[in-house]
């Protein structure tokens, strides 16, 4: 039987798996086991950590938290944090923003921030949308971060179409 932190971990009633909820130190002692599995020569699968290594950082965030996660809790974490800085290097990647190692935060001035609500607004715009839309959308981006996060990583044309008019509340209009 596992030993369960209430505080940390729910099940979802739906699926009977139990969910984490991660924090900072949970993600240090996580990762912390994982660079150390890679450094001492113990070679990643094709498609990512080994069970083993896997093992090692639940034995690590277990010793060093006293939370117990699965393997499923490792890998989807694993999963989150890749798609997390794959946004963070999306924004360094654009010109003005910067990392502050101090703070681990992200950093720009009021120039960059333009920037990049000067490209939001040009994919909105190549949507043939009018600014009345526009400005809906971008209320939505600014009161759902997840969204806007979302919005901005998508490539795929017809997939943003869809979010957006999902946003507007209607059925995005038939291309040319």
């Amino acid at each position: 039987m596992d030993d369960i932190d209430t505080n940390t971990t729910q099940v979802d009633p739906s699926t009977k798996i139990r969910q984490v909820r991660w924090n900072d130190d949970m993600d240090g002692f996580m990762i912390t086991a994982l660079v150390h599995q890679v450094l001492t020569g113990h070679k990643r699968s094709d498609n990512g950590f080994t069970s083993f290594q896997i093992s090692k950082a639940i034995e690590s965030v277990k010793h060093g938290c006293g939370i117990v996660v699965s393997g499923k809790n490792v890998r989807a974490r694993l999963k989150t944090l890749k798609k997390e800085y794959a946004e963070v290097s999306q924004l360094l990647s654009i010109s003005g923003f910067g990392w502050d190692s101090e703070t681990g935060r992200i950093t720009a001035d009021s120039l960059a921030w333009d920037d990049l609500v000067k490209l939001i607004t040009e994919k909105l715009e190549a949507m043939d949308l009018d600014l009345v839309d526009i400005m809906k959308v971008m209320k939505a981006f600014r009161s759902d971060g997840d969204l806007a996060k979302m919005f901005m990583s998508l490539t795929n044309t017809t997939i943003m179409r869809a979010l957006v008019f999902e946003q507007l509340g209607r059925d995005p209009p038939s291309l040319p």
